[in-house]
């Protein structure tokens, strides 16, 4: 999937090129939203005796939650650095081999670690809960914007501050939270839970999630991805295209400008050009709003202060809708770079592909869905209502590769990848209540 480019891809982030449309559970089970939330209110009528006491505990063990969150968001874990997601996913793994589940983990690259906890309880496999975060985070950005240290996790006013609070620190430390309240709680509990922290969310989830999957090491009847704020629950989501775009010129001396072919000013033309295109064969959603957008975020070109640059090169950010594939946004690139090149004989300029992900949905009737917001209403009051979310998540993965019923939701703030990102102490304890309460729902055993 390249125009001329020269430099190739990472194979493994062009996965799903292939098997789009393709995979094993591509069409999702039917359900009935009537007959999911019959089931979902009985449900939960039949654990109510339980929920106060989870709740108590969930709220006595706040000096632990929020100790364990500080910890986590000041163990960096930015995407592709050095030292990768493995000192997150040892923290994650101390805490729950300490409340007996049992840890696998993967490395498909050195320290890209991600890892699956489970406990069954009542010697029953199934159903199983799956609590799921990913422990990568995008960088702090201009640390001048912060007002407080982005990797320290200080709490002023109820709020925990930090890269990651949001996005995904608080998922991972709501999963391990709420699997050692589901482990203490002493309950009669009938199959099992699971925790899964991953790597590599911020990139596609293709030395992530993916791996997890191809060794066969994440199933679950029921998941929560923790990731959202507290008046929705997210179930669709946008696919991904980062695209590589390269123009070429000539290497000349400053004093040759008026002969030799200048490769930035020739991408000035292209990256406002693939700015404002305008895409095609795609069908607006009911559930992900707006349309396809393409962002171009990131130049590279130029050698040297005196010399005309030959070379030089954007990236741009695509997100395409439900529906949408990538042959048509190529089919749309190359059109527009196409009327470029008529207008100027001297352009030279390709385009190549470095990462490519699917677009997911689980509908609003399924089960996963209704009982997610059940859960949080009998917590906080109000049903979260089920929308999409105009960002590439894991999520797809869960549905159509693993068969996984997932959902996306905690009681965050909408604070993803900005500076002074936060949490709430509150938001995440009702988050944990959140999780332990859905739990209950599939997990408590008949008496």
């Amino acid at each position: 999937m390249r125009g001329q480019a020269s430099e190739m891809a990472d194979p493994i982030r062009l996965s799903e090129v292939e098997i789009e449309g393709h995979e094993k559970f591509r069409n999702w089970r039917p359900s009935e939203y009537s007959k999911s939330l019959e089931e979902g209110k009985a449900r939960l009528l039949r654990v109510e005796r339980y929920i106060p006491e989870i709740l108590a505990e969930v709220d006595r063990m706040e000096d632990y939650a929020v100790s364990l969150l500080r910890e986590v968001i000041s163990t960096q874990s930015v995407n592709s650095s050095p030292s990768g997601e493995r000192p997150v996913a040892e923290i994650v793994a101390r805490e729950l081999r300490s409340q007996g589940y049992q840890v696998h983990t993967v490395e498909p690259e050195p320290n890209r670690t991600s890892l699956v906890a489970s406990r069954s309880f009542a010697g029953a496999q199934h159903p199983e809960v799956l609590f799921y975060g990913h422990m990568d985070t995008v960088p702090a950005g201009n640390l001048s914007e912060w007002s407080y240290p982005p990797f320290e996790g200080k709490v002023v006013d109820g709020k925990v501050f930090g890269r990651g609070a949001q996005d995904c620190k608080t998922g991972v430390s709501s999963a391990v939270v709420a699997a050692r309240v589901l482990a203490q709680s002493g309950l009669k509990l009938k199959g099992t839970v699971s925790v899964a922290t991953v790597a590599d969310e911020e990139a596609g989830g293709h030395k992530g999630v993916h791996q997890l999957i191809e060794r066969g090491l994440l199933h679950g009847d029921y998941a929560v991805y923790i990731e959202s704020v507290p008046d929705e629950v997210h179930i669709a989501h946008n696919g991904m295209v980062w695209l590589k775009v390269t123009a070429r010129g000539e290497s000349a001396h400053s004093s040759k400008k008026a002969t030799a072919t200048n490769a930035i000013l020739k991408m000035g033309k292209v990256a406002d050009a693939l700015d404002r295109m305008e895409f095609t064969d795609w069908k607006p959603h009911a559930l992900v709003p707006g349309g396809p957008y393409i962002s171009v975020n990131k130049i590279v070109g130029g050698n040297k202060e005196n010399m005309i640059p030959d070379e030089c090169s954007i990236t741009c950010d695509i997100r395409t809708m439900p529906g949408q594939t990538l042959k048509s946004v190529l089919v749309d690139v190359e059109r527009t770079l196409n009327d470029l090149r008529q207008r100027d004989p001297k352009l030279t300029v390709s385009y190549e592909v470095l990462t490519y992900g699917r677009s997911g949905e689980i509908p609003p009737s399924d089960p996963a869905v209704v009982f997610t917001q059940l859960a949080a209403e009998r917590v906080i009051g109000i049903i979260p209502k089920a929308i999409g979310v105009r960002a590439l998540t894991d999520q797809r993965w869960a549905l159509y590769d693993a068969g996984i019923p997932m959902v996306i939701y905690s009681c965050g703030t909408p604070t993803w990848h900005v500076p002074n990102e936060y949490i709430t102490v509150k938001g995440y304890l009702d988050t944990v209540k959140i999780l332990c309460v859905a739990a209950l729902m599939h997990l408590a055993a008949d008496e």
